[in-house]
């Protein structure tokens, strides 16, 4: 009977899992455009800067404030609809939901108190992460050729490079 009990488990966190995987399928496509167009953005905002003539790399990186602030307002809505999606699968697992407080809604969405914090904190360091990388790999790409006195036109080739490199495996990987 515990063998029966132990092998009914395994089949429903099996189920469970592929739910999960089924949902986030169904995002990832749209998440990996999402992403493209981001970049396009930024890579337009670096290319528009290089011909302005600045000498030094820092000058054509992307303003980390203003970038996070994007991607917040891009990619929020859509994250949250697919945490809260295969969040509420989960929930759905447990009889009880014993000692996780969701405050006084009860209800798993978006616009719950906890949820939306949780929301904003996690959606905030993916944001600043990947800022962050973008403007290092820039900082790395236009630095080398600023150093080699390239002309514009060859740094901008670097930066499209970086770009349609984050393009094809980033936007995937996030």
């Amino acid at each position: 009977k515990k063998k029966q009990m132990k092998q009914k488990q395994e089949i429903e966190r099996y189920e469970l899992q592929n739910k999960q995987l089924n949902i986030a399928d169904q995002f990832e496509e749209q998440m990996i455009k999402k992403m493209n167009t981001i970049f396009n953005i930024q890579r337009a905002k670096v290319i528009g800067a290089l011909s302005e003539k600045k000498f030094n790399a820092k000058d054509f990186l992307l303003n980390e404030g203003e970038e996070i602030k994007d991607y917040i307002k891009r990619i929020k809505p859509f994250i949250a609809t697919l945490i809260v999606r295969q969040s509420e699968l989960a929930f759905q697992q447990i009889p009880i939901i014993g000692n996780v407080d969701l405050g006084r809604s009860r209800r798993l969405t978006r616009f719950n108190p906890v949820v939306a914090q949780f929301l904003d904190s996690t959606i905030l360091k993916i944001a600043t992460d990947i800022t962050k990388e973008t403007n290092k790999k820039l900082r790395q790409t236009l630095t080398e050729g600023i150093t080699v006195d390239e002309s514009i036109p060859k740094l901008s080739r670097r930066v499209k490079e970086i770009f349609n490199g984050m393009k094809s495996y980033r936007s995937e990987r996030i």
